[in-house]
């Protein structure tokens, strides 16, 4: 939240206005609820502050914006009402309509008291009356009129006129407590304007209006009333409200608020704030804040009505130094040359004017000779004596100091920003003893004529009788000091970051004690690197770094900062402590603190949780308590209500029972946000104090579980277990199957390759058969007999052939198409030589196959060539043809293997062979259509043989086998 200051001559005040959001400028009414939220009765509406926000509460019937007349009952609801004569409420964060009222009040703004069981409205129109708070029924209590009313406790008292015209100059002064009405005292006056009955300190005040003047009485219960006299300053102001707050009795004006106090029949003002400003109300909040209403110009807060605040009188005048002289004054010096002399009552005593108009930025009170030694940034430096205020310019002596001391009766100390020298009364630059050329930090004086000198590069200390200078080492290491202090007998070294490093000076000896880091002031909302100047008093130790001011108190080692809580906002630049007030300087302002304010603790309102979300969708926190395992982003938003609370309340929290660990949370942030949380129960605990209070408030704990998903709960492992061990049983079981299948499997194969053994012999049995081994032999032998002896040498070459070919194929599981052919055309070839030529055969093969590379079972054909020739054309005497065709079939992706033969068919065959005495079945056809089906099984492959009788009109003209399998 920003921030806008406005002083006055005096106080410190904090302005809220638009730069802080502040929602109206218009406020009538102001009230502190029990959770210390301050509500605010604005022309725009009902607001709330949280120590944040402003928040608006509206609701859909109300007829006009303007609310007035805030008030709190018994269970802590808060009731106002409007002009048009609606009454509210708002309990739980809801504003309710209790009841419209428009025709009792007729366009009034009437004052109303809540009893226990109901609402009574006091008008100046129709009397008096009562609202029940269960059923609404409206009973008329008073016909006479009511023009003020104020409650005091259960005492009710109202200043009423007669509700007819016989006495319209006649008022009645009337209490009443529960249902008895005693009227007090009456008086006849006429033409008095906005009468009014005002409680202060138990006491009874009429103020009203005659003739301009404003009149004010007090009342007593013995009936007298006695005129109070008020200053002439107040007699034709506008008076809005008398209000009592923490034994502080305040006046709201049209010119600001007065603090008086009340004697007997006299008021005497004591403090006059907020000039110029129509203060409607005054209120304390907890921490003892003083809020003040305006009328047109928002909100003011006087932190602390004690801490005063000067302007320099130059516009333009900057405060660039200062320094403490006697009598409790003190002397700044500007930026333009020009020094102010105060007394202790902040008044400027003398203005002193230097000759060159530089800047001053060292001052120094020299009180062995009274006078004040003065350093510029140009050439120039000045002594100026604070009794006679004679004025002496040096050239080139002690400008551009960062410190100035004196050293011994005869000698002081100056260091720049490029030496250190030791001066003598006389501030001759040629006596000058020259320490060292390096620019110095400060200086401070040691007991025995000792100075320990910071300086940019180390920390030395020098002995002046003996112009020795030493650096001072920690741990072996050059120390690098921003600010020298002195507190009890230890020096403080302030170093980098909120670090000091403590130098015990117990018998004239010099030792590191221990380093200290401020933990509490790297917390703060305003931190630093650095500490650009240290102080001490009797118990404390005051420290200023990067404008902010800070207190420290070394034994219970805990920090107080001079903040905007207390209505300071600006830099500080320097400080001066007294005995009981310390005095503040920044760019332009002098602030005068007492010292015990500083050290006062303020209050921190109860923790509260305003919102959860789970998400990013709100709940509530009674539906936090279980939550699902994918309900795992939790957002918590908090707060404690107060002046500038959500800057100034520093929260740590703990998750799921962390104890004794507190986790900080970001000054200025006020909420946490929890992602992706693991299934299981946690408490959030949270607690926060305001950054000048001492103990913490805590947040009752917030205690929800997420629940694990499904996968991750017992029932579901005890599922996966049992699933694990099934589907271990399963493998195992599956596994045996099929070791045992491929045991069957190995089986099977050696007995197949056994089978496919036997069978490859008994193809070659096949092949080889007697009777063509015999007639082949024999064929041989007629050719010898026949001395046809080159034909027997072809027979013989081409049967050796034939049989090296079916010894050779019968090893093989397949061969080639081509391979296939070769051999049938050698068998044929023998076969058509044994017939005499009376065999006529051919062979045809389709363009399309590479009968090379096709690949068919071995010796596949040859056995149903020799069925051919044996039972069907051996048996014909004449016009023996055979006919052999390979061919593709299918969309050419299965072979067609055809031998067609025109004997004498099947039948005629068997029957021949019947007629011979036996029963002929051919061998080598059994065996090879088992290797055909063999075949299919090892090689997945089908090879179909489908036999056929020719018939030409009804008699037997041969017989066709097709053989067919699949292309390769």
């Amino acid at each position: 939240m920003s921030s806008n200051l406005i002083f006055g001559q005096q106080e410190v005040y904090h302005h809220f206005s638009r730069n802080d959001q502040l929602p109206d400028a218009t406020f009538y009414d102001i009230i502190e609820d029990n959770y210390f939220n301050i509500w605010l009765a604005a022309d725009s509406g009902l607001y709330k502050y949280n120590g944040k926000q402003f928040i608006l509460y509206t609701h859909p019937d109300q007829h006009g914006d303007a609310v007035f007349n805030l008030t709190l009952d018994h269970k802590g609801r808060l009731w106002f009402n409007n002009i048009y004569g609606q009454f509210f409420y708002v309990e739980n964060e809801q504003m309710t309509l209790f009841y419209d009222a428009h025709d009792l009040v007729k366009g009034q703004l009437v004052p109303f008291t809540i009893n226990d069981d109901s609402v009574m409205l006091y008008t100046w129109y129709s009397g008096t009356y009562s609202v029940s708070l269960t059923d609404k029924t409206v009973v008329k209590k008073k016909q006479d009129l009511v023009l003020s009313m104020r409650r005091n406790g259960q005492d009710i008292w109202h200043l009423d006129i007669p509700n007819d015209k016989s006495g319209a100059n006649r008022h009645k002064i009337v209490k009443d407590v529960k249902d008895k009405s005693t009227v007090i005292t009456q008086f006849y006056e006429n033409g008095i304007v906005a009468p009014q009955l005002f409680i202060v300190d138990d006491r009874v005040l009429l103020l009203y209006k005659l003739g301009g003047i404003n009149k004010l009485f007090a009342i007593y219960d013995n009936g007298s009333m006695k005129a109070v006299s008020l200053p002439k300053n107040l007699e034709q102001i506008s008076i809005y409200n008398i209000v009592s707050q923490e034994d502080q009795q305040w006046l709201c004006t049209s010119d600001g608020a007065w603090l008086f106090e009340l004697n007997d029949t006299k008021l005497e003002i004591q403090k006059h704030t907020l000039e110029s400003q129509s203060v409607t109300n005054v209120i304390n909040d907890f921490n003892s804040n003083i809020w003040a209403t305006t009328l047109d110009n928002g909100i003011f807060v006087i932190p602390n009505k004690d801490i005063k605040r000067l302007y320099l009188p130059g516009e333009k005048q900057k405060i660039n130094a200062a320094c403490q002289l006697d009598d409790g004054r003190f002397i700044i010096g500007t930026n333009d040359g020009v020094l102010y002399i105060y007394n202790s009552d902040l008044q400027i005593s003398r203005t002193i004017k230097l000759n060159n108009r530089g800047a001053v930025n060292y001052l120094y009170f020299d009180s062995q000779t009274s006078s004040l030694l003065v350093s510029t940034t140009n050439n120039s430096s000045y002594k100026l004596d604070v009794r006679t205020f004679q004025l002496i310019r040096y050239d080139n002596i002690l400008n551009s100091a960062k410190s100035i001391l004196r050293v011994n009766d005869s000698q002081i100390f100056y260091g720049s920003f490029k030496e250190a020298l030791l001066y003598d009364n006389s501030l001759e630059k040629s006596q000058a003893v020259l320490i060292r050329k390096q620019r110095v930090k400060g200086a401070i004086l040691l007991s025995g004529d000792r100075l320990l000198i910071s300086f940019v590069d180390g920390v030395y200390v020098y002995h002046v009788r003996q112009k020795v200078l030493k650096e001072i080492k920690h741990e072996g290491e050059s120390v690098f000091a921003t600010s020298i202090g002195i507190h009890e007998n230890d020096i403080w070294l302030g170093t980098k970051g909120a670090s000091f490093l403590l130098l015990n000076r117990e018998d004239d000896k010099l030792r590191f004690r221990e380093s200290i880091t401020i933990s509490d002031f790297n917390t703060l909302k305003e931190n630093s690197s650095s500490f650009v100047k240290l102080q001490s008093d009797e118990n404390d130790l005051w420290m200023l770094n990067s404008g902010v001011l800070t207190l420290y108190e070394p034994i219970k080692r805990t920090t107080q900062q001079v903040n905007g809580q207390l209505g300071i906002n600006d830099l500080i630049t320097d400080f001066i402590i007294g005995d009981e007030v310390l005095t503040a300087f920044s760019s332009r302002s002098i602030y005068q603190i007492p010292k015990d304010v500083l050290k006062s603790n303020f209050k921190t309102a109860p923790i509260t949780i305003t919102e959860v979300t789970v998400n990013e969708t709100p709940r509530s926190l009674t539906a936090l308590s279980k939550l699902d395992h994918d309900e795992n982003n939790i957002n918590f938003t908090f707060n404690s209500n107060g002046f500038k609370a959500s800057e100034y309340v520093e929260y740590q929290y703990q998750i799921n029972n962390e104890e004794g660990s507190w986790r900080r949370v970001p000054y200025g942030t006020t909420q946490l946000q929890f992602a992706s949380l693991s299934p299981g129960d946690y408490s959030f605990k949270l607690r926060g104090k305001n950054n000048r209070s001492t103990g913490y408030k805590y947040l009752k704990p917030v205690r929800f579980t997420i629940l694990p998903p499904f996968w991750q709960s017992y029932w579901f492992y005890a599922l996966i277990v049992l699933l694990i061990i099934v589907l271990t049983y399963l493998i195992f079981k599956r596994q045996q199957e099929k070791k045992n299948k491929k045991r069957i499997q190995e089986m099977d194969k050696l007995l197949m390759e056994k089978k496919i053994a036997s069978l490859k012999l008994e193809n070659i049995r096949s092949q080889m058969n007697p009777h063509f081994v015999f007639n082949s032999l024999n064929s041989i032998q007629d050719f010898i007999v026949s001395n046809e002896r080159e034909l027997a040498s072809d027979y013989l070459v081409k049967f050796s052939r034939l049989i090296r070919k079916y010894l050779d194929y019968s090893q093989q599981d397949e061969i080639t198409l081509g391979q296939e052919i070769a051999a049938l055309k050698l068998y044929l070839e023998l076969e058509k030589m044994r017939f005499d030529d009376e065999l006529d055969y051919s062979i045809k093969i389709d363009d399309t196959l590479n009968i090379e590379h096709l690949m068919i079972p071995s010796l596949l054909v040859q056995p149903y060539v020799e069925n051919a020739l044996k039972h069907g054309l051996m048996h014909k005497p004449n016009n023996r043809m055979l006919m052999i065709d390979c061919g593709v079939i299918k969309n050419k992706k299965i072979l067609s293997i055809k031998i067609e033969d025109n004997g004498i068919g099947r039948q005629q065959s068997a029957l021949l062979n019947r007629n011979r005495g036996r029963l002929h079945t051919s061998f080598s056809t059994a065996v090879n259509n088992e290797r055909a089906s063999l075949y299919k099984e090892q090689f997945n492959k089908p090879v179909d043989i489908v036999i056929e009788d020719l018939v030409n009109d009804g008699q037997a003209s041969g017989t066709r086998v097709t053989i067919t399998l699949p292309l390769n």
